[in-house]
C-alpha cells in the first residue's frame, strides 16, 4: 500500500523518476534489512550525539507484548553544550526469565557499554521507572543495584518514579468504583450492540442534545475517565430517558439496579464529584505531557495541582464548591435536598495525602530545582557552596543574562551563560536539565 502510494505521488511531483519508486523491492529480506541498516544509522547517530553530552538521564520501562514476552524500552536525555536537548529511546530489549532486578541491571549496563560505550557514568544524573518493585526495590532493585555497582561512589544520582505515572496512581486512589460500575454497564449497554447504539443516537438528535454520542470508557487509560464522565453527566437526563424506554434491567457487579442507582441521589453526587474531581487531574495530566520539559517544570505543575486541592478542600469544609461545577450545579439544582458531602471531602484529602506522599523525592529537590528554574531568586546566603554564592551574585549583575531571562526561555538563557564565568550554575544547568520526569512512553 505504501508503495502504490509512493508510485502515485512520484507520478504528481516527479514523473521522471516514477520507474525508481515502482522498481522498490518488497521482498521480505530486502524490508528486514532495510529496517536493520535503518537502526544501525539511527544509533550511529546517536552515538555521535551522545559524545557531546554534559549530562544525562535514563529511563526504563518493562512491559510484556502479545507473545508473552518481557520488553525493557530504555530511554535516554542528555544535554550537550551549550545547552542543547535531546530526547531519544536506546532501544526496545526482549527479557528470556526472570525479570529481576540484577537482570534489569545487567541489561541496562550491557546496552550502554554496547551502543554507547563514549558516555560515562560520573555523567547520569538520574534514573527514571514506572516504579515497579524489580525497579525500585531497597536492596535488590534494578536502580539500587545500578547506582551501587556501576555509578562511581559520591557521584549523586537520583532515582525518580515517572511524574505522569504517579499522577494515575494518585488519582486511581479515589473511592468511587460504584459510579464507574454503572457508566460502564450503561455506556456497554449502548455501544455494544449496533442497534442500541443507532437508536440512542437518533434520541439525541431527536432531543436536539448538546452532543450526538456518548464516549467509550478505557480502563487501561485511566484519565478517558474524566472526559467519559463529563459526557455522561452532560446526557444525564438522555441516558435514564433511552434505558426506561428500552427497559433495560441492567444490574452492577454488586446486583445493585442501575436505573435505580441513576436516581439515588448519594450515587448522583458521587458521580459529579468524581466528574469533577478526574477533570482537574486530566488538566494536570495535559500540562505534564510533551517533549522537551524539564522536571522542574513538571514539578511546578504538580506542586500548582497540590496548592489547589488545598484550596478544594478549606472551601468544601465551608460547603464552598465553586471549583467543582458538576457538585455546585447539583446542589444549586436540588436545594432541598441534603446530601453527603462527606465521602468528596475525604476523598479530596486522601488524593491530597498522596500526591505528598509519592512526590516527596521531588519536595526534597526544591532548592535544586528553583536554582535552576530561577537563579535570580535565590538568597545567596541559602547557598552552602561558596562558589555557587559568588556566581549567583555576578549574575545578579549581569545585564545579558537578565534580560535572556526575562524572556522565559531557560534554553536561551542557559545557552547564553559563559561556562567558564559560572562554571557551577552551568554544571548545575546540565545536571538538572537533563533529568527525564516522565517515560517518554507516556
Amino acid at each position: 500500500m505504501i508503495k502504490d502510494c509512493l508510485a502515485i505521488t512520484a507520478a504528481e511531483v516527479a514523473a521522471k523518476q516514477q520507474n525508481l519508486f515502482s522498481a522498490i523491492s518488497q521482498t521480505p529480506n530486502t524490508v528486514a534489512s532495510r529496517i536493520s541498516e535503518m537502526g544501525i544509522d539511527l544509533t550511529n547517530q546517536l552515538q555521535k550525539k551522545s559524545e557531546s553530552f554534559k549530562s544525562f538521564s535514563l529511563e526504563f520501562d518493562g512491559s510484556t507484548d502479545v507473545s508473552d514476552t518481557e520488553q525493557l524500552s530504555v530511554y535516554i536525555r542528555g544535554i550537550s553544550s551549550p545547552f542543547e536537548i535531546h530526547e531519544d529511546i536506546i532501544g526496545l530489549f526482549p527479557m528470556d526469565g526472570r525479570i529481576q532486578g540484577i537482570e534489569v541491571k545487567g541489561t541496562v549496563k550491557r546496552i550502554m557499554e554496547q551502543r554507547l560505550p563514549c558516555l560515562s557514568w560520573n555523567l547520569l544524573s538520574a534514573v527514571g521507572t514506572d516504579g515497579a518493585t524489580n525497579m525500585i526495590g531497597k536492596e535488590i532493585g534494578a536502580v539500587k543495584l545500578l547506582l551501587d555497582q556501576v555509578v562511581p561512589p559520591q557521584h549523586r544520582c537520583l532515582s525518580l518514579h515517572c511524574i505522569i505515572h504517579q499522577e494515575s496512581l494518585c488519582g486511581k486512589s479515589l473511592k468511587y468504583q460504584s459510579v464507574m460500575d454503572v457508566v460502564s454497564k450503561v455506556i456497554n449497554f449502548i455501544r455494544a450492540k449496533g442497534l442500541n447504539h443507532r437508536q440512542f443516537k437518533a434520541l439525541l438528535k431527536e432531543l436536539d442534545s448538546q452532543y450526538r454520542d456518548i464516549l467509550y470508557h478505557c480502563e487501561v487509560r485511566w484519565l478517558s475517565r474524566g472526559r467519559v464522565l463529563q459526557r455522561f453527566n452532560d446526557l444525564f437526563t438522555e441516558i435514564r430517558i433511552f434505558n426506561i424506554e428500552k427497559d433495560a434491567n441492567l444490574k452492577t457487579k454488586n446486583g445493585e439496579h442501575v436505573i435505580e442507582q441513576m436516581y439515588n441521589k448519594n450515587w448522583l453526587f458521587d458521580s459529579a464529584s468524581l466528574s469533577d474531581i478526574t477533570g482537574h487531574l486530566n488538566d494536570l495530566n495535559i500540562r505534564l505531557q510533551g517533549r522537551g520539559k524539564f522536571i522542574s517544570q513538571l514539578w511546578s505543575h504538580v506542586k500548582s495541582f497540590m496548592e489547589k486541592l488545598s484550596l478544594f478542600i478549606s472551601q468544601a469544609e465551608k460547603n464552598d464548591f465553586r471549583h467543582l461545577p458538576s457538585v455546585a450545579k447539583l446542589l444549586k439544582d436540588n436545594p432541598e435536598e441534603i446530601f453527603m458531602t462527606n465521602k468528596l471531602k475525604l476523598n479530596l484529602k486522601t488524593l491530597s495525602q498522596n500526591f505528598s506522599e509519592r512526590f516527596y523525592v521531588f519536595q526534597e529537590y526544591e532548592h535544586e530545582f528553583r536554582l535552576f528554574e530561577d537563579p535570580f531568586s535565590i538568597n545567596v546566603a541559602d547557598c552552602e557552596d561558596s562558589g555557587v554564592q559568588l556566581e549567583l551574585i555576578n549574575l545578579k549583575y549581569h545585564e545579558p543574562l537578565k534580560s535572556a531571562f526575562s524572556t522565559g526561555d531557560l534554553i536561551a538563557f542557559y545557552q547564553l551563560m559563559d561556562e567558564k564565568a559560572f562554571p557551577k550554575l552551568k554544571s548545575h544547568a546540565f545536571y538538572i536539565g537533563s533529568m527525564l520526569g516522565s517515560n517518554l512512553c507516556e
